[in-house]
């Protein structure tokens, strides 16, 4: 399998590929080398940090391969809860080599059943930016824009450049 420029994980999909590794049994030999070189070449970028056009566990990514009709999976540890088709496990060939990925990236991918090229269409959804957004709304709903803060209850608005309501600073002008 070859390796791309900027690949980026997160500490918690570190975490998880760190875990595949000490089970013996989860994952074949190519597939723990594969792990294994992508740990090494990898980035760890906090999840707040994380790109959000980069592929993550959980994303949601749209993919081709060689010629063939694109797409859509989303990256999981192990595929058994999700829908025949819906999920990429990260332990295949495939979904190791999304891992830390980019949209418009272009690799090539060696295994047993030779070699083929994955081209990242586009990254749909990822977690960790979905958090971000689901933590701005957060904190807009906790405290509202308040445009007219200082203007009394009945006040009409203020004119543009106005001086607030209750302004007493007489300015430049007295010093």
């Amino acid at each position: 399998m070859s390796t791309a420029p900027d690949i980026f994980v997160t500490p918690e999909d570190l975490l998880v590929l760190e875990e595949i590794l000490a089970d013996p049994h989860c994952a074949s030999l190519t597939i723990r080398q594969a792990i294994r070189a992508k740990i090494d070449t990898a980035r760890v970028v906090p999840a707040a940090d994380m790109p959000a056009e980069t592929i993550t566990l959980g994303s949601r990514v749209r993919f081709q391969v060689d010629h063939l009709p694109p797409v859509e999976r989303i990256l999981v540890r192990g595929a058994g809860v999700y829908p025949t088709g819906a999920a990429q496990c990260v332990t295949t060939p495939r979904g190791i080599t999304l891992l830390g990925l980019a949209k418009g990236a272009q690799v090539e991918i060696t295994d047993e059943t030779g070699m083929e090229t994955l081209h990242v269409l586009d990254v749909s959804y990822q977690p960790e930016a979905a958090r971000r957004i689901a933590n701005i709304v957060e904190f807009d709903k906790r405290f509202p824009p308040r445009p007219d803060w200082h203007r009394p209850a009945g006040a009409p608005a203020r004119p543009a450049g106005a001086p607030f309501w209750d302004d007493d600073d007489p300015g430049p002008s007295a010093a």
